[in-house]
Parts: C-alpha cells; sequence; structure tokens
C-alpha cells in the first residue's frame, strides 16, 4: 500500500494540473509530519519555500493539526488528532473527485495510441486534420 504522503503528494499534483491548493498544501504538511518531523524536512517533503512553510505551519498550529514537541533543543513538528482527521477527510473528497466523469470536451480531446503526433497537435488547435 503507498504512503500517504505519495497518494496526497506528487500523484494528485499530475491529476489536477501544477497547482496546489491551500487545503491540499496543508494536507501535504499534515502527511509529513505524521511521525514527528522537523522544520526543514517539511519544507522539502510539502515543497514550500521558508516562508510559505511558516505561513502553513500557522495555519496548522492555530487550528490545531499540528503540535510542537520539544526535543534535545529541537521542534519536532507532529501532525495531532485533529489533523488526522482532516487527512481521513481529504483522502474522502479526494476519492469522491476521483469518480467524477471527465467532462465530454476532456475527453474529446484526449489523444488515443494510434494517432499522430500531429493530428493530436493540430486537433488541440482546433484544426482536425483528415
Amino acid at each position: 500500500m503507498e504512503s500517504l504522503k505519495a497518494y496526497i503528494g506528487k500523484k494528485f499534483l499530475q491529476e489536477l494540473g501544477e497547482r496546489r491548493e491551500k487545503y491540499q498544501i496543508i494536507a501535504e504538511v499534515l502527511a509529513t509530519s505524521e511521525e514527528g518531523i522537523l522544520k526543514t524536512q517539511i519544507m522539502y517533503g510539502a515543497s514550500l519555500s521558508f516562508t510559505q512553510l511558516n505561513d502553513y505551519l500557522d495555519v496548522a498550529l492555530k487550528n490545531k493539526l499540528l503540535q510542537i514537541i520539544h526535543e534535545n533543543d529541537k521542534e519536532i513538528y507532529k501532525t495531532t488528532k485533529k489533523g488526522h482527521k482532516y487527512l481521513k477527510r481529504f483522502i474522502k473528497i479526494k476519492k469522491l473527485l476521483e469518480t467524477v466523469p471527465k467532462k465530454e470536451s476532456e475527453s474529446k480531446h484526449s489523444p488515443t495510441s494510434d494517432e499522430k503526433p500531429e493530428t493530436i497537435y493540430m486537433r488541440n488547435r482546433c484544426i482536425i486534420k483528415k
């Protein structure tokens, strides 16, 4: 079974496009922090800049989705029970979205395996090559 982080992360980005929504970034931060992790590891795991990381950590901490544990003069960030509930709901929503059929316009323009690249290119430019 794939990890929660993998389920939420890059694969989801490929399905939706390049831009991530705030709710997804929060889920990535929480999934990365499940076992307890340092701030910089969250930053790399969720692919955030330092400024973005601080903004999302503030939101997660204020909403009690994350907790800070002090160990050996280090701050360890760990997902709380409330954070786990958020992740479970996020996964349910994601699964619901996966079952939504594609719009007819999207399926019309998806390439078939036997089409030549120039045909696909021309069709995508709204000029159908016969």
